[in-house]
């Protein structure tokens, strides 16, 4: 959806029954196909995000891919994280890869 559209839904319902799950990666498919700037987005739903997913791509597929470094929507939601269940989307070839990319991510968010 494009910034607007989803806050005009969220804003609909009663937020202490339904939050946000935050897709890093299909956000930013959205954000590239529809033209927008995807921290808008964030800023419309903070506050209401109970889950959030971690992955990016080349902004035309969904390809799952990790995030390389602290990147701007990390640091845009980073204070969001807390208490939030946060799910690791990317590929990886192997379990040591894995548990290092968890370990940069932890250190990332906080």
């Amino acid at each position: 959806s494009r910034p607007g559209e989803f806050s005009k839904l969220h804003n609909s319902i009663d937020q202490t029954e339904c939050g946000v799950l935050l897709d890093l990666g299909h956000l930013n498919v959205s954000a590239t196909t529809l033209d927008y700037d995807p921290a808008t987005v964030i800023s419309e739903v903070k506050g209401s995000i109970r889950g959030l997913h971690i992955h990016t791509n080349n902004g035309q597929q969904d390809q799952h891919n990790p995030i390389e470094g602290p990147s701007e929507l990390l640091h845009l939601v980073q204070s969001q994280t807390e208490d939030i269940p946060i799910t690791i989307e990317s590929h990886h070839q192997n379990i040591i890869d894995l548990k290092e990319y968890l370990q940069n991510v932890q250190r990332w968010l906080n």
